[in-house]
C-alpha cells in the first residue's frame, strides 16, 4: 500500500509525454528515457543510454532519479543496470543499491543527509524500509537514520509502518524486526491513524503480529475509519491473525525497567551529561564495545563518562558489550559506572543479581537486552549457565522466548553449550524450532549443530525427537 503512496506523490511526473522518435530536444529525451524506466523496458532503456550516457542522471519533475524510479516500480533488473552505469550516488539510491561503499562516503562527507526529507518522500531510512534492508539496517542507523522519521510534507508514515508492506514476507518481518529492535516506536503516528499493527493484521501474518504486540502496539487501536486490527485481519480473511489479535493479552509485553535502574555498586543509576563530547566519539566506543577492548580501554581511561554512551540505535556501550559475551569490556564499564540491567548481569554469570532484579520486579523476566536480544539467550551468552536458565524459566520466562524465531535453544547449541542444550531439551524446547536470527531463510538446532560439525550436539538434538533441517521437507 504505501509503495503505491510513494508513486503518487508526484503523480503528475508518471503522465509525460513519450518523445517523438528522433527527437533531438533533450527535456523530451529525458522524459521518455524515465518512462522506459518506469516500464520496465530494460531494452530501451540501454539503446537510450547508448545513444546518449548522460541519461542516466535524468530525473523526473519531483527531482527523483531514473535509478529511484526504477526501484519505486519494481523495475529491479532496470535498477541494477542503472547501478552498473557509474553515476554518483546519493544516501536514499546508495541505501536502495546497498552500495555500502558509497553509503559511507556519503555518511563520512554528508551525514545530515540521513534525516533530511528526500524527493522519493522520505528519509534514507524509509528507503531501507522500502528496499527491505533487514539486518543491514545498521548501516543506516549508525549515520543518524530514525526509524520513526517522518518529515513534514513526507509520506506520512514511519520506516517501520513502511517495512511491513514489504512484498518479501520474511524480509518484512526481518526488517521490522530490526527497526522496532533498535529504537523503533510500534505506537508512533502514522497517515489516517494506520498504525503498525494495523499493517501487520492487513498483511495477516501471525509472526509479525505478535512482533509488533510484543514491542507494543496497541491492538485497541483505531484507524481513520474505526477499525481495529482485528475488524482488518477479519474484514480480509485472516482467521489465524484475528484469532491471536483476540487474544492478544496472552502475548508478554517486552518489559526493560531494569535497565537504568542500578549500577553494579546497587546505587540508584545516575547518567551523567554527554552532551559535551562529540557525537561520533560516543558513537565510536558503543561500536568498539562488541569486540575491541583496546580501543574501549583508551577512550573510557581518558573519558570515563563515555562509558554511559547510547548509539544511535539505542545501544549502550555496556549493553554492546554484553550482548556479544564480552566480559571483559562489560568490567571496564561497570567500573565506570555503566548501568547494571538484567541481560547484563546474565552476561556476567550473576545469578544473585539477576535473582534480586526478579525478586523487585517478576515482570523483568520479560526484559529484552540490545537489538530486541531475548533473555533465554544469555545463559548461553554467559557460557551456558544452567543455573540461570533455570533461574528464568522458574521465573516465568518462555522456554520458547525469541527473537525472528531464535531461541535460547538455537544459540546454546550455536555456541557448543551441550550441558546447556540437554537442560533446555528436558524443559521442553523445541528442538524444531525455525529461527531467522542469522539466517533469513532459516534455520533448526540441527542446522547449526552441522554448521558447528558437532556430532555430539546433533545426537543430543536427535535424541530429544530433532528430526527437522530448513529445506529438506522434514
Amino acid at each position: 500500500m504505501y509503495r503505491r503512496r510513494f508513486l503518487s506523490l508526484s503523480a503528475a511526473s508518471l503522465a509525460l509525454g513519450a518523445a517523438a522518435p528522433g527527437s533531438r530536444d533533450p527535456v523530451r529525451l529525458s522524459e521518455a528515457f524515465l518512462e522506459a524506466v518506469r516500464r520496465g523496458e530494460l531494452a530501451q532503456v540501454r539503446t537510450m543510454l547508448g545513444q546518449d550516457p548522460s541519461l542516466v542522471y535524468a530525473r523526473d519533475r519531483a527531482a527523483r532519479s531514473a535509478y529511484v524510479l526504477a526501484h519505486l516500480h519494481g523495475r529491479l533488473d532496470v535498477a541494477r543496470y542503472l547501478a552498473d552505469q557509474g553515476f554518483l550516488m546519493d544516501a536514499i539510491e546508495a541505501t536502495l543499491a546497498r552500495n555500502w561503499e558509497r553509503l559511507d562516503e556519503v555518511g563520512a562527507a554528508m551525514p545530515g543527509a540521513f534525516q533530511v526529507l528526500h524527493p522519493v518522500g522520505g528519509t534514507a531510512m524509509h528507503a531501507a524500509a522500502l528496499g527491505g534492508l533487514g539486518r543491514e539496517l545498521w548501516r543506516v542507523l549508525r549515520y543518524g537514520g530514525d526509524p520513526d522519521a517522518n518529515p513534514a510534507d513526507g509520506l506520512g508514515v514511519t520506516p517501520v509502518r513502511l517495512a511491513v508492506d514489504y512484498h518479501d514476507p520474511l524480509l518484512a518481518l526481518e526488517t521490522v524486526a530490526n527497526l522496532l529492535g533498535n529504537g523503533g516506536d510500534a505506537n508512533a503516528g502514522q497517515k489516517g491513524r494506520d498504525s503498525v499493527l494495523h499493517g501487520a493484521a492487513a498483511v495477516g501474518d501471525p509472526e509479525l503480529i505478535r512482533l509488533v504486540i510484543r514491542k507494543g502496539g496497541d491492538p485497541e487501536a483505531r484507524d481513520d475509519q474505526g477499525r481495529t486490527p482485528e475488524r482488518i485481519a477479519a474484514d480480509l480473511g485472516h482467521v489465524d491473525a484475528a484469532s491471536l489479535l483476540r487474544q492478544h493479552a496472552e502475548i508478554p509485553r517486552d518489559h526493560r525497567t531494569s535497565r537504568f535502574a542500578y549500577s553494579a555498586d546497587g546505587s540508584d543509576y545516575e547518567a551523567p551529561d554527554l552532551s559535551g563530547f562529540d557525537g561520533s566519539l560516543r558513537q565510536r566506543i558503543v561500536g568498539s564495545s562488541h569486540f575491541d577492548i583496546d580501543t574501549v580501554s583508551d577512550i573510557a581511561g581518558r573519558y570515563a563518562d563515555l562509558s554511559h554512551s547510547v548509539s544511535y540505535s539505542d545501544e549502550a556501550a555496556v549493553e554492546a558489550c554484553a550482548h556479544t559475551g564480552q566480559r571483559e569490556i562489560v568490567e571496564v564499564h561497570l567500573d565506570n559506572g555503566a548501568p547494571y540491567s538484567l541481560p547484563t548481569a546474565a552476561t556476567m554469570g550473576d545469578v544473585e543479581w539477576c535473582r534480586r532484579l526478579l525478586d523487585e520486579d517478576p515482570l523483568r523476566v520479560h526484559e529484552r537486552g540490545a537489538h530486541d536480544f531475548a533473555l533465554m539467550w544469555y545463559p548461553a551468552l554467559a557460557g551456558g549457565s544452567v543455573d540461570l536458565a533455570r533461574l528464568f524459566l522458574d521465573r516465568g520466562a518462555d522456554i520458547e522466548q525469541e527473537h525472528m524465531g531464535t531461541t535460547g535453544l538455537h544459540f546454546a547449541v550455536r555456541g557448543g553449550l551441550e550441558d546447556l542444550t540437554r537442560f533446555l531439551l528436558e524443559r521442553g524446547a523445541d528442538p524444531d524450532r525455525v529461527g531467522r536470527k542469522f539466517v533469513t531463510s532459516g534455520e533448526t538446532p540441527l542446522d547449526m549443530a552441522d554448521a558447528e560439525e558437532s556430532g555430539r550436539l546433533r545426537q543430543i538434538l536427535e535424541s530429544a525427537g530433532a528430526s527437522r533441517r530448513v529445506g529438506t521437507g522434514g
